[in-house]
């Protein structure tokens, strides 16, 4: 009898360590679950390079990240807005040289790091 009881205990107790395991790893992964990168951050964005605050690609890390293209110190980064526009972060030697709004429908861009988004939104 008692044999049985420690069995079941011991059956019981990995059980509970497996589902906990479970759960840590399912929370890991929603936790580092990427957004959108949406209008307002890029308005925000804007407004930053407007009064020169410094951009780093820190800003980007809870952004869903489309696809990384190194070519040797220039690396850009895509990151997914909608079905119609991309984000592409284009770094030198780590700095951030140009923010690019692309309109993957009609390949249409601006670079809000030196022309107004506002602009580009109305003419397109």
């Amino acid at each position: 009898m008692k044999k049985k009881v420690s069995i079941m205990i011991l059956i019981i107790v990995m059980l509970i360590i497996i589902v906990s395991i479970i759960f840590l790893v399912v929370l890991r992964k929603d936790s580092n679950i990427d957004t959108k990168i949406t209008m307002d951050n890029l308005y925000e964005l804007e407004d930053m390079i407007d009064n020169k605050k410094k951009i780093s690609l820190e800003y980007f890390k809870n952004f869903d990240l489309k696809e990384k293209v190194e070519e040797e110190n220039i690396i850009t980064y895509v990151y997914n807005m909608n079905e119609k526009y991309d984000v592409r972060v284009t770094t030198l030697n780590n700095i951030v040289t140009n923010i690019v709004l692309y309109n993957t429908v009609i390949l249409t861009n601006v670079d809000i790091m030196y022309y107004s988004l506002e602009n580009f939104l109305e003419t397109e």
